[in-house]
């Protein structure tokens, strides 16, 4: 196959047409698509990233939704305990919580003597000398029912039973009941 002049110069025009095209999407190729390219890569990665992210914090989320019975029985016994602890010195409160634990256990008081308060960071323990006469059943459950108190914090700190040879039955008691206060900060 021979080609004419005409045919020639045809296939110099396509050819060089071709590569102005080529050239061109070359050109286009460098210009315009490839930052485009590499800017959509890195967003994407970005992208990728985030929702890695955003996956994360949504099993954390669900970990504290499934916690949430348990949260809320924290904030129940938070609740609880600060209804327990006053704020301020409450003796009337202290001491109508000892009147009705006396009457259930029928303890026989003498005295109430309060003492000086202990301070600490977060509370302020309020001891008082208590003088009074039981039988030991009764005694146990006076404990008891001050260590168990559901209205208000009170600890036995230390305590004393003696012998009364006039009624072996009934002993003098003297013990220290603390209750205690919340130190707001």
């Amino acid at each position: 196959m021979t080609f004419t002049d005409k045919d020639k110069k045809t296939l110099q025009v396509g050819v060089f047409i071709a590569l102005l095209i080529g050239a061109g999407i070359a050109y286009y190729y460098v210009t315009v698509m490839k930052p485009k390219i590499k800017t959509d890569s890195n967003r994407a990665e970005e992208l990728r990233k985030e929702i890695k992210t955003l996956k994360e914090d949504y099993r954390t989320m669900l970990a504290l939704k499934d916690q949430e019975h348990m949260i809320r029985a924290m904030e129940k016994a938070v609740l609880d305990a600060a209804s327990r602890l006053p704020s301020r010195p409450d003796a009337p409160g202290f001491l109508n919580e000892l009147i009705e634990i006396l009457r259930i256990t029928g303890v026989k008081n003498q005295t109430i003597t309060p003492q000086a308060y202990g301070e600490h960071t977060l509370y302020t323990a309020i001891p008082y000398d208590i003088e009074c006469s039981s039988r030991y059943h009764e005694f146990g459950q006076y404990l008891n029912l001050v260590e168990q108190n559901p209205n208000r914090f009170m600890r036995v700190n230390s305590f004393h039973v003696s012998n009364n040879d006039k009624r072996p039955s009934i002993h003098p008691v003297s013990l220290r009941i603390s209750t205690f206060m919340f130190n707001p900060q």
